[in-house]
């Protein structure tokens, strides 16, 4: 059989039609919060508990944030749009009018009205093309039922209710 070369663009539409969820990592690093929205989240063991997602190499926050060695994993609620928006983007000063809180462990920003939020240990980075991809050990958790998730689908956000696939 003959092999045939994948482009990028084919390759971008095909996993556009793979809904994910959406989440803001936040760190503080020198008393500054710093932010980075990623949909690459994945449960990757439960024993021991591990979570994995992809950085970028041309993150600019991520150096500073993995100098940490924890952070937080936000997860959006569906009325959270602009802010996934606002954390994926090279601005500065994306916190400004941010409401959030510390975390318990690290002091880490907790978003304010997300659906979920894990503070993590980074456990190890590897290489992954022109990404890194990283593992990190939730230390602490919090689920606030009742909320829609936010979820990117074919380049657009939407929301997802449990109910309505049943």
């Amino acid at each position: 059989m003959a092999s045939r070369t994948v482009e990028q663009v084919e390759f971008k539409k095909a996993l556009g039609q793979f809904p994910s969820g959406v989440a803001v990592l936040t760190a503080n690093t020198n008393d500054e919060p710093v932010g980075m929205t990623i949909q690459s989240l994945v449960s990757l063991s439960l024993d021991p508990l591990l979570v994995m997602f992809s950085i970028a190499n041309t993150s600019t926050s991520w150096p500073a944030m993995s100098a940490t060695g924890n952070l937080v994993i936000n997860v959006l609620a569906r009325n959270q749009s602009t802010l996934g928006l606002r954390f994926a983007s090279r601005a500065p000063n994306r916190f400004e009018g941010v409401a959030f809180t510390p975390s318990p462990s690290g002091g880490h920003p907790v978003l304010e009205g997300t659906v979920a939020w894990m503070e993590c240990r980074i456990v190890s980075e590897l290489p992954g093309g022109d990404h890194r991809i990283v593992l990190a050990e939730p230390i602490d958790v919090n689920c606030l039922p009742g909320r829609e998730p936010l979820v990117y689908f074919n380049s657009g956000f939407g929301g997802f209710r449990a109910d309505q696939v049943r």
